[in-house]
Parts: C-alpha cells; structure tokens; sequence
C-alpha cells in the first residue's frame, strides 16, 4: 500500500498540471481491500432535498430562533463569527491546484491545507446563506464548490481515503444546500459537481478499508449516503447503508462491529478516547442523512448507537466502564488491552446531534441518554470540528424542541396489540423482528387494511391544528417491486368521512412514512382514527414505532 501511494504521490508533486482522473481500479489498493458482496436495497423512492445533514426544516427552525431564542442565538453568534463562516473568507485553492495529497496523521504533503479549509469555507458559507439570507454568503460557497469541481482530478496518499470521505462529505453537505436554495446551482454546475464526487471522490473509497480502525470505514459510509442524496443516486446510497449495517462485508466501521451490544465499548476504545468519539460521531452522521431519507438508523440494533455513546460519555466523563480485549474483522487485537487514558476527557463535539434526536425528537427516558446529555451541556453551544472530521455547530444545527408527547398509546407494539385493532379485516400479530417489537399485518384482504386506533379523544383534548404523524413499514415477504405506503388519518363529523394520508414508497428493508398534516373539522368531532396502510395492494406488513403529535 505505500509504495503505491508514493509512485502517486511523486506523480503529483512532479507534474501537478499533468493530473488526470483516475480510472476505478487506479487507485484501488486490492492487497489489502476486500471487493464489496452484491448489496440489498434500502431506499429506492424519490430523495427528499435538501436532505444530507440539514433538512428543509432545519432550516426554518434555525432561521425563526437565532436572532432571538437561547441556545440558538449565543450558538450563532459562535458559528457567524467562526473565520469560515466569513463571506470574505480568502479561498485558498490556486489555479495550479489538480490535486490532493495526505499522508499518515493528516499530514499535508500536497494541498490537503487547502482542501480541508475550503471545504469548511464551502458548507459553513453555505450555511450562513440559508440562515441569514445574505447574497455574499452563496457566492462564496459557489466559488469554492465550483473551482474545485473545475479542477480536482486525484487524491493521492496513505491517508487518501480519509482525505475524500471527510473532504467529500463537507462540500456535498453545502452544494446540496446551494443547490435547493432560492440562488441553486446551474445545470452545469450540478454537472460538474457530480463528475467531481462520482470520478475523483468516489473512486478512492468505493470499496471501503473493512480491516482498518472503524472510523475510516464509518467515513467513508456518510460520505457515500451525501453523494447519494446529492447525485439523487439510490445505488450509491443504499451500498453506504448496507456498509453501516455490516452487509456488504464484515468491518470494523459498521454500526454492530464498532459498537459492543453488551456495554457499548467501542472498537477504538482501546486506542484513544479522540478516535472512538470520531469514529461515533461519523455514525451519527450516516444515521442523520438516512433519517432525512426516511431511514430510522439511529434506533438500529436497539439503539445501540446510543449505547456506544453512554458507555464513551460515561468514561470521558471520569467514571469506570468495564473494557474487554477487542478483535477486529480480520482477527488482529485493537489496540489496548486495557482501556486508553488517552484524550480522555478531550471532547469531540458531536454530542448535540444524538442528544437531540434521543431526548428531544425519539423521546427516550433520561436515563438512557444521561451521560450524552452531560456532555451536550458541558459543550454547549458546541463548536468547530477538527479538520474536517464532522459538520461541528451542533447547538445552532441540531437543537430542537422537546417533542410534545406522542398521543398513540402503545406505539412501538411494546405491550403486542393493545389499544390496537385491526383495519380491513387483517390479522394482527406480535412479532420480534432483530430484537425489537413490532406488530406483523397478514391475510390483507382490503389495501386498507392494518392497525388501528382510536384517536378522537386526543384530537378533541388538542384541538384542530398541525400534527405531525409517522410510522415504520417494512414487507414481509422481500420483492423487487417497491410499493406505496400511507399513515392515513380518518376523521367524522357532520355525517361524512375524511381521510387526510401521508404516502411514501417502500421496499424491503425498514421504512419511515412521515409527514405533517392539518387536521380541521366543523361542527362534533364523532370519531377519528390513526391507521396505516398500503395504497394500491395488500402485501403482508410489519409497522413499527408509530406516532401522532401536535405541532401547533
């Protein structure tokens, strides 16, 4: 492997102006990198924009709180003041620059400096624009976007793969929000921005490094899923989520080989306390993207993102964790065979994030998300990232509001059918898919068939208004034909029947139909019903993790 990065890296520094854009297998290191199995489908439906790791209303909440409402003001004031958040920021690529070289460390052997500043320029300008509105703000971003698509034809060096995930990761995360923001980007700029993350970005990484510590592999896969999103390419997406979910081959940075389901140790546990927040923080990430698609990660293995974090949080924090010897795919030890005392206590800010999505969007106990929470507070308002290791700024990005408590009783089929009933004359069952409950829907003999319940007292106790409503669904029987799915809402007054759906496209694997809805009625509100069902046929089902909240 090192000699083919230094005859790469010699190219480079020797003819600069004569880079080309390597073919696949030009920069593939097949000593020592395993090819990738045949993947499953998990997405398959039309991508929701912007959708990497700041959606639409992100975006909105951000912009309605940062003026006047803490957290959100003292994290902006943070975040607007930050050198690349800078409409002047000085872009530090040159018209000489073709390539990219980083070697052990992060150590800049040829514009990796560059690169990694401009990527942060690009997405925090980015964001700045989205927020505040400011002209100047898009034009840097799309000076930055643009000149290094124009322009960037290798990444070279023992850190390569590092180099394009983190790298590449940063500039699709603020191309996709130029890009569906009121300035966009031409067609031939999309053009060259996908040429630029699908033949120099994608290439170094698209057969990961299994066999090196997780949080390479756990890089690479949230960068993948953000060139999926913004190249609206299902196949590249979906390859990332099966990498996250250990499918394509067995390695270190999928989410049940980083983190132990017994206590949460990390593989990098062992190594240092900076690695295995970085290696969590990647994975948090990939989780963010895919839950903007509709895909629930975060709650993956019973949650056991969260576990990872509570047992890493809970040692930095100053308390004894229990640690065992860990093996890696390949059957070597990770480093340490105790648990390190390095970095311990030096906080990676990637807390806020996962905080958020437990405590205040899923609604989890406190107990379960105690130490994150410690540690969220300790940072807050959390700032810049290291390099380009992770989007940083959680504060301003990622806090929301304590949900409002979600009016289905049983939604997550804990206790089987209760407060269920069936829709459509379908059979109910109690089921435990990958460990976790969930309520299986069979003998359909109408499209509406599925589980109900009652939700009139609810509605009436909260008033007409916006609610927002979602529900899991996922095919019994796998088929290559993707289907429609429906969280459909009922309601009766006046003597008639209404019915208000959130549809969405599903396939095999687990998926979120999610969505608002604006509930109104005139007159005695006589009943009303939450259920879910599938449009257009009667597939066998299992639905999961259902919920009706009032937003406003």
């Amino acid at each position: 492997m090192r000699i083919i990065n230094v005859i790469g890296l010699l190219a480079c520094l020797g003819a600069v102006s004569s880079c080309k854009k390597p073919s696949l297998d030009s920069v593939r290191n097949t000593s020592d990198e395993k090819q990738v199995k045949p993947m499953s489908s998990f997405f398959s439906g039309t991508f929701t924009h912007p959708g990497i790791m700041n959606n639409q209303r992100d975006i909105d909440r951000i912009k309605s709180k940062y003026l006047t409402t803490e957290p959100w003001k003292s994290a902006f004031t943070a975040f607007s003041a930050n050198a690349y958040s800078s409409a002047n920021y000085p872009v530090k690529i040159n018209d000489t620059v073709t390539c990219v070289i980083r070697d052990v460390g992060g150590v800049d052997i040829a514009n990796f400096t560059k690169f990694r500043q401009d990527c942060n320029g690009a997405y925090q300008n980015a964001l700045m624009y989205v927020i505040t509105n400011n002209l100047a703000h898009a034009t840097k971003a799309k000076t930055i976007l643009n000149k290094w698509a124009s322009q960037l034809q290798r990444i070279y060096g023992y850190d390569a793969k590092l180099a394009a995930a983190l790298g590449g990761f940063k500039l699709a995360c603020a191309a996709e929000l130029i890009r569906y923001s009121p300035v966009s980007l031409t067609s031939t700029e999309i053009t060259n921005i996908e040429n630029m993350f699908k033949s120099v970005f994608y290439p170094v990484t698209q057969s990961y490094y299994p066999t090196a510590n997780g949080n390479w592999d756990a890089a690479m896969i949230k960068a993948h899923m953000a060139y999926g999103v913004f190249c609206n390419d299902a196949t590249i997406f979906n390859n990332a989520v099966n990498q996250f979910y250990n499918k394509n081959t067995s390695t270190n940075g999928s989410l049940d080989k980083y983190i132990l389901s017994t206590t949460g140790q990390c593989q990098e546990s062992g190594r240092d306390q900076s690695h295995s927040q970085l290696g969590l923080g990647h994975l948090a990430e990939a989780s963010q993207v895919g839950a903007n698609q509709g895909l629930d990660m975060f709650s993956s293995l019973n949650n056991r993102l969260l576990l990872g974090y509570e047992y890493t949080a809970k040692y930095n924090l100053g308390y004894t964790v229990p640690f065992q010897p860990y093996y890696k795919v390949d059957g070597n030890l990770s480093e340490g065979t105790v648990i390190s005392t390095t970095d311990r206590g030096v906080w990676v800010p990637v807390y806020e994030l996962v905080y958020n999505h437990y405590a205040n969007r899923a609604g989890m106990p406190a107990a379960s998300y105690q130490y994150t929470k410690q540690v969220a507070d300790q940072l807050r308002p959390e700032g810049e990232a290291h390099f380009i290791d992770q989007v940083g700024w959680g504060t301003l990005l990622y806090t929301i509001e304590p949900s409002s408590t979600n009016l289905l009783s049983n939604n997550d089929f804990t206790n089987g059918t209760t407060n269920w009933t069936n829709e459509g004359y379908a059979t109910l069952t109690p089921y435990v898919d990958a460990g976790e409950p969930v309520i299986k829907v069979e003998s359909r003999t109408f499209d509406y068939g599925g589980p109900r319940q009652n939700v009139k007292n609810a509605l009436v106790a909260n008033g007409q208004g916006t609610y927002d409503v979602s529900a899991m669904l996922k095919k019994i029987t796998a088929t290559t034909t993707p289907l429609v799915g429906a969280v459909t809402i009922k309601l009766n007054y006046n003597g008639g029947a209404y019915y208000t759906r959130v549809k969405e496209n599903y396939t095999n694997g687990w998926t979120q139909i999610s969505g608002s809805v604006n509930l109104q009625w005139t007159g005695t509100l006589t009943n009303a019903e939450f259920y879910v069902e599938t449009p257009g046929n009667t597939w066998g089902i299992e639905v999961d993790k259902c919920s009706l909240v009032k937003v406003k």
